[in-house]
């Protein structure tokens, strides 16, 4: 998804600097009505009221508006623009439409985004999402698997293709490797192996979270179910204790 676009240092001084700044960075609102005036004043140069019309429908896109903001995309890619900007603006409409749940349309603006720009990883990371909901757990694998070749170190991509795995009950798949640093993988792939009944594996995973941040209330309770499953209760007792005084809502929990 791209942000807001800056206006041409070549662009007229005369009757519209505050309406360039509102437009360029003000609120929602106030950038709405700011970007409108640009686009409305013939007497500007079209690159200017171009930008105000990205802007516009990323303002509207913020505010929440999505049909506004899918009828101003719509109106950028009828503009000539670079392959690049038409990609990303075809990733944003697809956003909005599958915001208001119309997946065909949205489906169509990630396939055509990653056509016009095969190295924008947002097109194949959102298509995977909405084709997960499908049930096409084949091709949001291949689209999350084109992500990553896309970022190597995209933790929260690597993560995603896990789940997949893991939802359809390929948990050995589903244990990948992550960076050490981060708590969320080991605890992640810990929940993994205990959905294959890998306790061993799944204490070793939780431990490993907790070593590094001991604050894991999740880590605590899901080392506790292993624990339970390897028949050793007086840990299982233990850690879910911890976990419980870490988080009291999880006293609710089975």
């Amino acid at each position: 998804m791209w942000g807001l676009w800056l206006f041409s240092a070549l662009a007229h001084a005369e009757g519209h600097a505050d309406d360039r700044i509102q437009c360029g960075s003000g609120k929602p609102d106030a950038a709405i009505v700011a970007c409108t005036k640009i686009i409305r004043d013939e007497r500007l140069e079209e690159f200017e009221r171009a930008t105000a019309l990205k802007n516009r429908a990323f303002h509207y896109q913020e505010a929440g508006d999505l049909d506004e903001a899918i009828t101003d995309y719509t109106a950028v890619l009828a503009r000539p623009e670079q392959r690049r900007v038409q990609a990303k603006t075809y990733v944003n409409r697809g956003l909005m439409y599958s915001r208001k749940g119309a997946i065909a349309p949205a489906l169509a603006d990630f396939t055509k985004a990653a056509e016009l720009d095969p190295k924008l990883d947002s097109a194949y990371i959102n298509r995977a999402s909405l084709l997960m909901k499908q049930g096409d757990s084949e091709g949001a694998i291949a689209d999350l698997d084109r992500a990553i070749q896309l970022d190597p170190k995209a933790v929260a991509v690597y993560l995603s293709r896990a789940s997949v795995y893991a939802h359809r009950g390929d948990y050995a798949r589903a244990a990948i490797y992550f960076d050490p640093r981060l708590t969320a993988a080991y605890n992640n792939r810990g929940s993994a192996f205990l959905s294959n009944s890998d306790w061993d594996a799944a204490i070793a995973d939780f431990t490993k979270s907790l070593t590094i941040d001991p604050a894991q209330y999740e880590a605590y309770y899901n080392r506790a179910q292993a624990f339970a499953a390897k028949h050793e209760p007086e840990r299982a007792r233990a850690d879910r204790a911890r976990a419980i005084q870490l988080n009291p809502e999880l006293a609710t929990r089975p």
